[in-house]
């Protein structure tokens, strides 16, 4: 289950900015297609907005339409992440009812080298500065409550779609932020496995962009296992 819970936080200006210049972006695209770009040149902000108002529309129809959940009664804790292959400080077997893990993500696109010999390098976007991700790791019945931090420093719109979580994409048509931007969301986990979970702004262009150079793994565990 997938609850919105806050919407964008500070500069929701931004989204009517991109959405005024979405058709510059299309001009810029299309006058681009005949040169080919430096290898390592960071991705242009204005021609990576591709999603359109459809997307906007959907989200913000849920949230209007989703009704608050009381947690009052639930435990909350907080999840500090860490980079793989580190695990984060979890027990081995739940402690108490189920809870409210509290994580958050910052997402930082940055050049990577991906080949230490040849020094090839590629534009991640990954989660708090790794790929893949952090591993995010909880107990059956658990509710992770995840804030998504797009920083005023990135250039694209991104969100987070996660395999583990059902309803609005798994989180994604209800997680778009745009630079400056950052979101919260719930969900409950409920069958134990290890999901994979990724960017996916949408488009075909963009998502398996997006979902091949951020994505990162979370595991609900089974008392003991």
């Amino acid at each position: 289950m997938t609850s919105f819970l806050v919407s964008t936080g500070p500069m929701t200006n931004r989204r009517n900015l991109l959405r005024g210049t979405a058709l510059t972006g299309v001009v810029a695209l299309s006058g681009s297609l005949a040169h080919a770009a430096p290898a390592l040149r960071r991705p242009d902000p204005v021609r990576s907005w591709t999603s359109g108002d459809q997307i906007i529309r959907v989200q913000d129809e849920q949230i209007a339409g989703a009704k608050p959940a009381d947690m009052s009664g639930y435990e909350r804790v907080t999840q500090t992440l860490v980079q793989p292959p580190l695990a984060p400080e979890h027990d081995q077997i739940a402690q108490g009812p189920p809870k409210i893990v509290e994580i958050e993500m910052v997402i930082d696109e940055r050049l990577m080298v991906v080949d230490e010999f040849s020094d090839a390098t590629i534009w991640a976007l990954t989660f708090n500065g790794s790929v893949p991700g952090p591993l995010i790791i909880v107990h059956e019945g658990d509710f992770v409550e995840l804030t998504l931090k797009n920083p005023e420093s990135n250039l694209m719109e991104h969100n987070v779609d996660f395999h583990a979580s059902t309803g609005g994409l798994g989180g994604g048509a209800l997680t778009h932020v745009f630079p400056g931007e950052q979101v919260t969301l719930r969900w409950k986990a409920t069958v134990a496995g290890c999901y994979t979970y990724h960017c996916a702004p949408g488009g075909a262009m963009r998502l398996p962009r997006h979902e091949r150079r951020g994505y990162g793994a979370a595991a609900r565990r089974i008392d003991g296992s």
